[in-house]
Formats: C-alpha cells, sequence, structure tokens
C-alpha cells in the first residue's frame, strides 16, 4: 500500500533527496494526475522559508516558472510542496555534458529572463539563479521549455524574511556584489548579474567565478572582472560584460532590457537554436541519474553595506562555522526526469564535516541542489570577535545520498 500524503497524493518513488527532504513522484489519487511532491522535514526558520516559497511560487503564474498546485501539512507537522510533474533535466546537466553553442544557450536564457520580469514585476527576487535551477522541461509534444526552479530563497521586495541574522543565503559563484553585501535595496538587477554567469558557463563550460572555496569565490565576484572569451561573439561580449558589472547602475536595468540587448546583439537564428536545443534534451542519455553533488547554497557573511568585503592578505578575520566536504567522484551522465531525475540508484557519497565554533557565534546550516559535476563545501562565514578562541570538532560519515533541483 502506498504511502498517501494530503489524503489524496499516493507517493510512487523518490525522484531525489537534499539536506532537508525529498522530492517525490506522486499520483493525485482523485483525478490520476502525475505530480511531484516537495517534503520537507526542516524547521524553524528553514520551514517559515518553505512556506514562503510555497506562497511565492504559487502567485507567480508564468509558463518559464514551475507550477506550484497546493501546500500540504500532515498532522506530524511535515509540509509537502504539489507542483507540476517535469520532465527533461536541468541546464547544469546539459553544461556538464559539453559547453553549449551560443544560438542554443540564448534559446534556453531568453524563456528564463522573460520569467524574471514577471517574477520582477510581482516585486520578487529569486536569489539563487544557477543552471541547476534552471530545467530544461520537454512536454508530450517534444518541444523544450525552459523553467525557472526554487524560489526557495526568493526574497519578495518589501521583506527581508530569507535573510537569517548576520547571513545572507545564495550560492556565492552566482550571486551579485550587492547580495554577498546583503544591500538593502536588492532588486531584480541582482537577477540580471546571476542570469549573466548562467549564460557565461552556458556558452563557456567555465564558471566565470569558480575558486576552490566559497569565500575565494566570493571574493572573485567581488574583485574580478572576467575576461572576453573567444567562444562568446563581440557583440555579444559587450551586453555580457555590462550585465557582469559590480556595479548594479552599469548593468541592464531589467530582465526585459537584458533580453532585448542579447536579441539585437545575436546574430543566430532563433528558431534554429530553439530546435537544437529540443535535439539535445532529447538526445540525453536514457539509462543514466543525475549528479549527485552536494548543497552548495552558502550563507555569505555581510558587510558593511557601500562596501567592498576584502578577501586575502589584509582580509577581515571570519570563522567557517560549518564545511561539508564531500568526495569527488564522477557520476554518470544525467537523465531526464521530473523536478530533477529518478534517483532510485542513489550512489554512496562520503562526508567530513568540521565546525569551527566562536564564543558568543550563532550557528545555523543552509542547503540547496548544487550544479552536477560541481563538487565544492558548502559553509557558513561570520565575523567573530578577533579575541575570541575557537572551539574545532571532527566529524566522518558515510551516508547514500541523491539530490534535485528545489532543495
Amino acid at each position: 500500500m502506498p504511502r498517501v500524503v494530503g489524503k489524496q497524493y499516493a507517493l510512487i518513488g523518490v525522484i531525489g533527496r537534499g539536506g532537508m527532504g525529498e522530492v517525490w513522484e506522486a499520483q493525485n489519487s482523485r483525478t490520476g494526475a502525475p505530480v511531484a511532491l516537495k517534503i520537507f522535514h526542516g524547521s524553524g526558520d528553514f520551514k517559515l522559508r518553505f512556506r514562503q516559497e510555497a506562497k511565492l511560487a504559487a502567485q507567480l503564474a508564468h509558463p518559464n516558472i514551475v507550477h506550484v498546485y497546493d501546500l500540504l501539512e500532515e498532522p506530524d507537522g511535515t509540509l509537502a510542496l504539489v507542483m507540476e510533474r517535469l520532465r527533461g533535466e536541468t541546464l547544469a546537466s546539459c553544461i556538464a555534458r559539453a559547453p553549449l553553442d551560443v544560438g542554443v544557450a540564448l534559446a534556453a536564457t531568453f524563456p528564463i529572463l522573460s520569467a524574471l520580469e514577471h517574477a520582477h514585476r510581482s516585486g520578487v527576487i529569486h536569489r539563487d539563479l544557477k543552471p541547476a535551477n534552471v530545467f530544461l522541461s520537454l512536454t508530450p509534444d517534444g518541444e523544450v521549455v525552459p523553467k525557472l526552479l526554487d524560489f526557495g530563497i526568493a526574497k519578495p521586495a518589501e521583506t527581508s524574511i530569507h535573510t537569517l541574522e548576520g547571513h545572507t543565503l545564495g550560492t556565492p559563484e552566482y550571486m551579485s556584489p550587492e547580495q554577498i553585501r546583503d544591500a538593502p535595496d536588492l532588486d531584480g538587477r541582482s537577477d540580471v548579474f546571476s542570469t549573466a554567469v548562467v549564460l557565461y558557463e552556458a556558452i563557456t563550460g567555465e564558471q566565470p567565478f569558480r575558486k576552490a572555496s566559497p569565500s575565494a569565490r566570493i571574493g572573485a565576484v567581488l574583485e574580478t572582472v572576467v575576461d572576453p572569451d573567444p567562444r562568446i561573439p563581440p557583440k555579444l561580449w559587450s551586453v555580457l560584460s555590462r550585465a557582469l558589472s559590480k556595479r548594479a547602475y552599469e548593468r541592464p536595468q531589467s530582465a526585459a532590457e537584458f533580453r532585448r540587448e542579447l536579441q539585437e546583439a545575436s546574430e543566430e537564428d532563433l528558431s534554429a537554436s530553439g530546435a537544437a536545443l529540443r535535439e539535445l534534451v532529447q538526445s540525453a542519455p536514457a539509462t543514466s541519474i543525475m549528479s549527485t553533488d552536494p548543497a552548495t547554497r552558502t550563507e555569505a557573511p555581510r558587510t558593511p553595506r557601500g562596501r567592498s568585503m576584502l578577501l586575502g592578505a589584509g582580509a577581515a578575520v571570519v570563522a567557517v562555522a560549518a564545511v561539508a566536504i564531500w568526495n569527488n567522484q564522477s557520476p554518470p551522465p544525467p537523465v531526464a526526469s521530473s523536478i530533477g531525475v529518478d534517483a532510485s540508484a542513489p550512489t554512496l557519497s562520503a562526508s567530513a564535516s568540521v565546525s569551527i565554533e566562536v564564543p558568543g557565534t550563532p550557528s545555523a546550516a543552509a542547503s540547496s541542489a548544487s550544479p552536477p559535476q560541481r563538487v565544492g563545501p558548502s559553509l557558513k562565514l561570520a565575523a567573530p570577535p578577533v579575541s575570541a578562541t575557537p572551539k574545532v570538532t571532527l566529524s566522518v560519515s558515510v551516508r547514500p545520498i541523491a539530490t534535485t533541483p528545489g532543495f
């Protein structure tokens, strides 16, 4: 007898698991309709953010945003988000196979910019744009519809509900400089910056701010000027480099403006590019499983507003409150599935965690799915008193895990 959630959704199988829950393939027992259930097991501030994700995603009715039908709460307090069931693959898994042609990358990006334009008009800033949160959904008639996933740390313009005390959530190498600094007036231009990073990676196969550690990635976002890449046509680079500007006022001022400038700078046949994107997703290996990399959504330290955070020599003292280091094994190629992929055969992943406790410094944790074949730590940075004496503990464990976009 299958487990039933919300008195009507029969769970069929796990699509994937994350740090605070799972995404399940399910069926509405009353109508027979297939759905995806994102089941959450966290508490406190994370539970509040999960409720906020449901509220925000449900109010954003757009063909390029994953549709949320309902939020369920079980008697034991377990929350479940009922979403449309998608088949296809993430942009991250697509890039992991090979960089995309310019036209194909643009064909995947334009619909996401349209989704962001809608979200920004509704007063919602996504704040976690990355390839793992762009799903290339394959419709029954074979068309590809890019979908924006995971509004778990999205921020309504009028509130800061998703900011923990002393920390800003996000994925360091995709965060805008103002998001890292926790600017009080964060707006849609932050998502424009993140989308530009994603587009650069889609075309080149390389993350422009990828470094060995999250703190180094944060420093690269704040200080490194990205050089032109020969794989990006000069006219397109002119637009893309402006979107990667450190100062928000130097970028395109909206997702709509960025999309228009990219279209004007592009010399690609978008109709042919759309067909190439469709062929690419349809040809994804049908017997493989998505990468099971650990979560890399990170809590970045707040810096004084209006000032750069200096890293490296002469940097301010910071304490690493939690670092999870995972094995660098090569996963099989990705597969088509729903809101992620069928992870019925999760791989074993060894993990080691190091915590440095500083007197008077609160601790917290954050989790999210990271792009396939990108292995890296998840950490929290906080600025402790220089005189504090840290306490260091080390633990090592081995456990099976499988992650999916949305956790």
